[in-house]
């Protein structure tokens, strides 16, 4: 059975341990699994136990509070902000398409308009499409 103990005090304090696997889940947001592949690949700080007939494992809050820190894995204003940049570049780019679109209907009016040879050079020199996007 896993559950969280206090080695300092309250359970508001960070030098609390959290044990096992589940509560550490809980503790970060994620699945057991999640932390399971956390503690192997980004080395996420737990201690394991060999007491009783099956070990276990125990974490710091601290100690992970500063992991988390260290890989910005908690950064929600960090991840909120890169979401408003992506949004807006989608925005940018579908603005830029509607401005090619109706670039492209002036130009065709235009040249429909005045012929090919009555078009200024630099009009003319243009390409058709850009191949920015």
């Amino acid at each position: 059975m896993s559950h969280s103990t206090d080695v300092g005090g309250s359970a508001q304090d960070s030098t609390s341990v959290i044990a096992g696997w589940k509560d550490i889940g809980r503790y970060l947001g994620k699945g057991i699994r999640t932390v399971q592949r956390w503690e192997c690949e980004l080395g996420l700080p737990v201690r394991r136990t060999h007491e009783g007939p099956k070990p276990g494992v125990v974490a710091v809050k601290a100690e992970i509070d500063a992991w988390v820190q260290a890989l910005g894995l908690r950064d929600d204003r960090k991840a909120n902000r890169m979401r408003a940049l992506l949004q807006s570049l989608r925005e940018l780019r579908a603005e830029n398409q509607e401005l090619r679109r109706q670039l492209e209907a002036e130009r065709a009016k235009r040249q429909q308009q005045l012929g090919p040879s009555l078009m200024p050079t630099h009009e003319r020199d243009v390409p058709e499409k850009s191949h920015y996007r």
